[in-house]
């Protein structure tokens, strides 16, 4: 049932489904239509397969709000630590603690990321893209010593930073 979820949740995207599928569903209806009518069932039909195309177009949109809430949130953190993270990569020696600190941070919050990008609510090219902007700190040696130290607690959802170097 799991597989049906996290496939049914990654077809948030493809909209256009829906009205094929109630196309389709018409198509059968009118098809049986004659022996429908004699037996009273016709409209109820129609109206319970309507029900049904309406409940997933309404379901797929509060999805699609659910996932522009998400990456609007996710953004928006990153942004508030984007500064800090860059000013600390340019800066040469250790980080000190408040910066490590601040790394922390950001690898609690490309975990969830993650977790909700497994989960089917983030879309494969926004997670692709996040974990390109990922690699940039990857490739710092004293990030990539951050993260190692930190997997060790498996407290990161089986989310693998993109490191870049081998430490």
């Amino acid at each position: 049932m799991n597989w049906l979820i996290r496939r049914y949740r990654t077809h948030v995207w493809h909209r256009r489904w829906y009205w094929l599928f109630l196309i389709l569903l018409l198509l059968i209806i009118l098809w049986f239509a004659p022996s429908l009518r004699s037996h009273d069932m016709f409209i109820p039909l129609v109206a319970v397969s309507l029900s049904f195309i309406y409940f997933l177009h309404q379901d797929h949109l509060q999805i699609a709000r659910f996932c522009k809430e998400l990456v609007t949130d996710f953004s928006k953190r990153y942004d508030q630590m984007n500064e800090k993270l860059q000013r600390a990569l340019q800066k040469t020696g250790d980080f000190n603690e408040k910066e490590t600190l601040d790394f922390v941070d950001y690898f609690n919050l490309c975990a969830e990321e993650y977790l909700f990008y497994k989960l089917g609510y983030i879309h494969r090219s926004i997670w692709w893209s996040w974990e390109k902007g990922m690699e940039q700190y990857g490739a710092d040696a004293r990030v990539v010593a951050i993260w190692m130290r930190e997997k060790v607690t498996d407290s990161y959802y089986g989310f693998k930073f993109p490191v870049q170097i081998v430490p």
